[in-house]
């Protein structure tokens, strides 16, 4: 299933799989703690253009995601995978968390501009510091690759397709979790 340079990932099937990870985990969910809203319909042309025009360095991968689906509340618990208006208008929110973990970059290499959020925790349900998903601009030489940071690194991705993928498996655990907590 995953994508390789001749074949490109087939984001309506992982859509759809996430789909309906995210239906099991509702039905499961009695206490109504996740919200596991559906993903967006796919971007416009004109709204990715102007996104090409204002985000330099926007990923491949990424981009072809957005024309099946224009982003994601609730993608994975409380995080918000954002579709292109809202891509534009995190990124001064995201500046600010980005600073507090400047030592996290430098040690990977990294600085704030080398660097596109592209998911994080709804405001209001983060603990201080929202959780940032966090995607390597196309000029550095570690292009593409993804970071999911809090206090630190909580994990990395090697590209986009990777990230969603492991996504799907950390809802997939969500999902486990509550059928355990059920008994079932």
């Amino acid at each position: 299933m995953s994508g390789t340079a001749n074949a490109p990932c087939n984001w309506p099937a992982l859509i759809g799989e996430l789909i309906q990870v995210h239906r099991v985990i509702r039905s499961l969910d009695d206490e109504g703690i996740w919200s596991n809203d559906l993903p967006s319909l796919a971007s416009e042309a004109s709204a990715l253009e102007f996104v090409d025009r204002e985000i330099e360095g926007l990923d491949p991968q990424y981009r072809a995601f957005l024309q099946s689906a224009d982003g994601w509340d609730a993608f994975f618990q409380w995080v918000d995978l954002f579709g292109t208006s809202r891509l534009m208008c995190m990124q001064d929110r995201s500046h600010e968390y980005l600073e507090r973990l400047h030592h996290v970059l430098k040690d990977r290499g990294l600085k704030r501009e080398d660097l596109l959020t592209i998911a994080m925790t709804r405001p209001g349900y983060e603990n201080g510091v929202p959780d940032l998903f966090v995607i390597v601009r196309s000029h550095h030489p570690r292009a593409g690759k993804i970071f999911w940071l809090a206090e630190d690194i909580v994990d990395e991705f090697r590209d986009f397709e990777d990230f969603f993928l492991c996504m799907i498996e950390y809802n997939r655990r969500e999902e486990e979790n509550l059928r355990a907590e059920k008994g079932s």
